[in-house]
């Protein structure tokens, strides 16, 4: 193991911390600067606040009333203040409908287990999505859209500039057992950390109006910033998603009788990379035993092998267990779950899959809620025209892929990137649902 590498995510020195935030402050804002909508400025406003706090976790992680730190007062403020700007008409939105069902059977979990106040944690995070998805509803009715687009990314500017910072002055974290380390800009996880790099790609993916050059260059700090994040789960699942814009762009700027050439080429340069790297790294090399087990059945805990148990990093294992403790409660657990954040009373560790965690914690109707959620939006990403269907479509395959793994939807950076995914399908499945949106893919 690197012994310079830090096991726990350690926040940068202070007057690195200080520089990043001065040029930050500049670079907040001159975008508020430039988008003058109210909408588009909140959002401006709790993303880029989001990870400049982060970043500050050795103070914002520290609880400063009972069970709230600043991070976490952050975001009930983010949800109040939301609430009041937004109108009814906006919040009534098809994402607000489709969430309706897990949230309620949240709420019915959380009462049968008598966890209501434990569960406010996971319903601020509900309101949250809905107040993200909401306000960026507006911003496309409002057709603020393309300005807004152009000008969000660099609310997720303290992601890079604390990662450079970090590779500059050389402070890494031990990501796993084998060795390897992350360079996460003084962050405390580098799942969070390369989620919200995810979040970055997603906004510069769907984005309408940015300039093809742009988003080449948007695209490739996200995937330098999640290469040396060196969260496996989070490199794959992006992956469908950045080869299919990269290319788009790079065709958009290329002559008509280059583009076929050169799409067949990538595609075979692709494949023969992605294969490299999974056959090559140490960290992907599991993969492939993994798929064979869950192929030939999980049982219980107790079947599975001690190399077993190491496949995935434990989460083939961590599974398991969960799945093993839902099938031997009792009957209405297994219909309600054990209540939200009731996976702490049993184990050590957390799912790593938004799907089981679902099952433990909400039973098969909070599964089936959530699963339904993901869904109904997939098929209302198919209604999208052929430019923005495609690029839907993938987005909410790398979000799902993700959720396989960890609990993006358990992080602020997660739901803000599920919001940009889940924004602009529901804006392009409105009455307002016009040629507008599709003129300015690329």
């Amino acid at each position: 193991m690197d012994t310079n590498a830090v096991e726990n995510g350690t926040a940068l020195p202070a007057y690195a911390q200080g520089a990043g935030l001065i040029l930050l402050i500049f670079i907040l804002f001159y975008s508020l600067a430039k988008c003058k909508e109210p909408s588009s400025r909140f959002l401006l406003i709790v993303i880029w606040s989001r990870f400049v706090l982060s970043a500050f976790h050795n103070v914002t992680f520290v609880k400063i009333l009972p069970g709230l730190s600043i991070n976490s007062l952050s975001s009930v403020i983010v949800v109040a203040v939301g609430l009041i700007m937004i109108k009814r008409s906006s919040i009534y939105n098809l994402s607000t409908f489709f969430m309706a069902p897990y949230l309620l059977f949240l709420i019915a979990s959380a009462t049968i287990n008598g966890q209501i106040l434990s569960s406010l944690d996971d319903v601020i995070k509900i309101l949250y999505l809905i107040i993200i998805i909401s306000h960026l509803y507006k911003i496309t009715i409002r057709e603020d859209y393309v300005k807004f687009s152009n000008y969000v990314i660099y609310s997720f500017s303290p992601l890079i500039i604390y990662q450079a910072l970090s590779v500059i002055l050389g402070i890494r974290k031990a990501s796993e057992a084998d060795g390897s380390v992350s360079y996460i800009g003084g962050y405390n996880h580098e799942a969070a950390f390369s989620v919200g790099i995810l979040g970055m790609i997603v906004a510069v993916a769907l984005g309408q109006g940015i300039n093809p050059l742009k988003r080449i260059g948007v695209l490739f700090l996200g995937i330098v910033g999640i290469t040396i994040a060196n969260y496996r789960t989070t490199i794959l699942a992006s992956s469908p998603l950045i080869l299919y814009v990269v290319g788009s762009a790079v065709l958009s700027v290329l002559p008509m009788r280059l583009r076929g050439l050169l799409l067949v080429s990538g595609g075979i340069s692709a494949l023969f990379l992605m294969f490299t790297i999974i056959s090559n790294s140490e960290r992907l090399a599991d993969i492939p035993a993994a798929i064979e087990l869950v192929q030939s059945g999980i049982s219980s805990p107790a079947t599975i092998t001690t190399m077993q148990k190491k496949l995935l990093s434990g989460r083939l294992y961590l599974w398991s267990e969960y799945i093993y403790q839902w099938k031997i409660s009792s009957s209405i657990h297994q219909l309600f779950g054990f209540g939200p954040g009731s996976w702490s009373k049993q184990f050590a560790i957390y799912a790593h899959n938004t799907f089981v965690n679902a099952l433990y914690e909400g039973g098969i109707f909070g599964l089936i809620s959530l699963l339904g959620f993901f869904i109904l939006s997939f098929f209302l990403a198919l209604r999208a025209s052929y430019k923005n269907r495609v690029r839907l479509l993938l987005a909410q395959l790398s979000f799902f892929i993700l959720n396989l793994a960890t609990m993006p939807m358990w992080q602020v950076e997660g739901l803000i990137a599920f919001a940009f995914i889940i924004g602009w399908t529901v804006a392009h499945n409105t009455a307002d649902r016009s040629p507008h949106i599709d003129k300015h893919c690329y």
